[in-house]
């Protein structure tokens, strides 16, 4: 019995963090993408360190689907933009705790936030969820 409640919460959670990825604001301009940021708990800075024009592959590689299933945990699927070119916006990120080199990357198509990541740059970092542990 406690599993399924277990279960049933996880499925709130996870449904909850997926309505809201969805219910973000346009990302037409730098200030949205800002805004973006702010809302899942990140403060960037003002200006991107990088802007790319990305095509999303047709056929996904293992990387590839390992990156989609981090999207998939938020919500977003890069599936359903196979061949779509797209912008990724690589901002610093200020407030990640205990670390300095992380970035947040968001992957804009039609400026709508259809997926991205926060990563650490060192040497073995990580990639994770958008969402900050402190929102």
């Amino acid at each position: 019995m406690a599993k399924g409640i277990i279960n049933r919460k996880a499925t709130e959670v996870s449904v909850s963090l997926s309505e809201t990825y969805q219910n973000l604001p346009k990302a037409k301009i730098n200030d949205d993408r800002i805004k973006i940021a702010e809302i899942l708990g990140w403060q960037i800075d003002n200006e991107p360190l990088e802007v790319e024009e990305i095509v999303i592959p047709e056929k996904f590689d293992e990387v590839y689907s390992k990156y989609n299933e981090l999207q998939k945990s938020m919500g977003f699927d890069l599936e359903k933009h196979k061949g779509d070119k797209c912008k990724r916006y690589c901002y610093k990120v200020k407030n990640y705790k205990g670390k300095e080199d992380v970035v947040i990357n968001m992957l804009i198509y039609q400026n709508k936030l259809i997926g991205g990541d926060i990563s650490s740059r060192e040497l073995g970092g990580f990639m994770k969820p958008l969402m900050s542990e402190n929102s």
